[in-house]
């Protein structure tokens, strides 16, 4: 059984027969004495966003970027802003695979280490409306 996209797994059910080794592991066997209905069931993944407060872009390779993570992200409904302490902006992005290294605006300059706010909007593929998310993150040289 091969979920798609933000679903998992769960498990088989059948009306007459037991799958092999159980019904719980993906690759399973019936082995099949008269018709029977078969049915692979799948749960939505949890929507979950994660959003690290703090990254060290200082290029020793350990937490040089900063990157919203999660499970069943909308990519067409992902808008993240990233302002410094006088409200510019300073990083903006509606990519949600896209990492912030510490440049300003994309360019070649870099931001000093201080605390930076964020507002983010996200939604859930399984969902209507996104919701809001604010928070801080402090960048660390």
């Amino acid at each position: 059984a091969t979920p798609n996209a933000f679903w998992e797994f769960d498990h088989w059910s059948a009306l007459h027969h037991n799958a092999s080794p159980n019904s719980k592991e993906r690759n399973v066997r019936f082995e099949l004495f008269h018709s029977d209905t078969i049915v692979a069931h799948f749960t939505e993944q949890p929507f979950t966003v994660f959003v690290p407060n703090s990254f060290s872009p200082n290029q020793d390779g350990i937490n040089d970027v900063f990157l919203v993570e999660g499970n069943a992200i909308d990519p067409d409904q992902f808008h993240l802003q990233i302002m410094n302490r006088w409200g510019q902006v300073v990083f903006e992005s509606r990519d949600p695979k896209a990492a912030w290294t510490g440049n300003y605006q994309g360019g070649d300059y870099y931001v000093s280490d201080q605390v930076y706010s964020y507002v983010l909007s996200a939604k859930s593929v399984f969902e209507i409306s996104p919701r809001e998310y604010t928070g801080s993150i402090w960048v660390i040289r």
